[in-house]
């Protein structure tokens, strides 16, 4: 089952929400883009994805492609299961990346990356991981 396919039961607490109104970030991930929410009156860039308006100012949201770009803020390496239902059999690394947009976003580093090589602050390129056939989720790589 893809992870978009899962019943609400399911659906981990952790992960992006799947509903309708967060398809163009589910689709930008299919496409290779990291698509996020911005105000359109003040320009608060928003993750995850909400329904509501903007949480600064009440204003509507939007969807924009985000650049790509980031910068290692924080990471840790799972070498056993601590969340069930999680997509990825450890060990796996997942990344706190600060996005020059403005959040900081949770997501997986790439698989062929050691994680002996990350530096906090280090450059990093948005690198969606696919799970399944068309199923994807966030990931960064180090920017060479």
């Amino acid at each position: 089952m893809a992870m978009t396919d899962a019943p609400d039961s399911v659906w981990p607490p952790y992960m992006p929400p799947k509903e309708d109104w967060a398809a163009p970030f589910w689709n930008g991930l299919s496409d290779g883009n990291l698509v996020l929410q911005q105000c359109e009156q003040c320009r608060v860039t928003t993750y995850p994805p909400i329904e509501e308006h903007c949480t600064a100012c009440g204003s509507e949201l939007t969807w924009i492609t985000a650049s790509g770009a980031a910068e290692l803020w924080s990471w840790v390496t799972f070498h056993r299961v601590y969340y069930s239902g999680y997509p990825l059999d450890p060990p796996y690394t997942v990344l706190m990346a600060e996005l020059p947009e403005g959040p900081r976003i949770l997501a997986t580093l790439a698989a062929d990356v050691e994680p002996g090589s990350l530096q906090c602050g280090m450059k990093l390129l948005f690198s969606p991981l696919e799970l399944a056939l068309g199923t994807f989720i966030p990931g960064f790589r180090p920017l060479e």
